[in-house]
């Protein structure tokens, strides 16, 4: 790990330039270059040919924190209200009929209401920098987003 030091009118700059990637609002946190895990890929179907492969970019998301204290000290301390894209441009990575390779960039829509929160091992107050998104076909053959996972740590 290395140290800096930085002066006082520095640590001000910095300050500021820290409040404004959080949109301006000292509530709000954000899990920048979040990393996206994609399951299920080899049960997918893509035009009704097998996929091969699944890729997806990284993406960003925000949160808020709840404090919850008493008469002596902090009760709890924990992340909620997980907010981000809409949806998640992927690429499909298929085989035609002839047996070709074909690649094609599609979306999924992501339903940040009904996200799953999983407790992770992480030593801060927040979310870890990861999604598990698992995929599947809906019934018109389509991939869709069957469930995601985020990481919180809180007290």
């Amino acid at each position: 790990m290395a140290n800096f030091i930085i002066t006082e009118n520095q640590l001000k700059q910095l300050t500021k330039n820290l409040k404004e990637d959080f949109m301006g609002r000292d509530d709000i946190y954000r899990v920048g270059r979040c990393n996206v895990n994609l399951f299920g890929i080899h049960e997918l179907t893509y035009k009704g040919r097998e996929v091969e492969d699944v890729n997806a970019s990284e993406i960003d998301f925000t949160f808020q924190i709840d404090l919850s204290f008493k008469s002596y000290g902090i009760k709890d301390l924990s992340p909620y209200n997980p907010q981000g894209p809409s949806e998640l441009e992927i690429e499909v990575l298929y085989y035609d009929e002839n047996e070709e390779e074909n690649e094609e960039t599609t979306t999924v829509q992501l339903d940040w209401e009904n996200v799953m929160q999983d407790d992770a091992e992480i030593s801060w107050i927040g979310y870890d920098n990861q999604i598990d998104i698992r995929l599947k076909n809906d019934e018109n053959g389509d991939i869709v987003v069957e469930t995601m996972t985020i990481f919180k740590k809180s007290l």
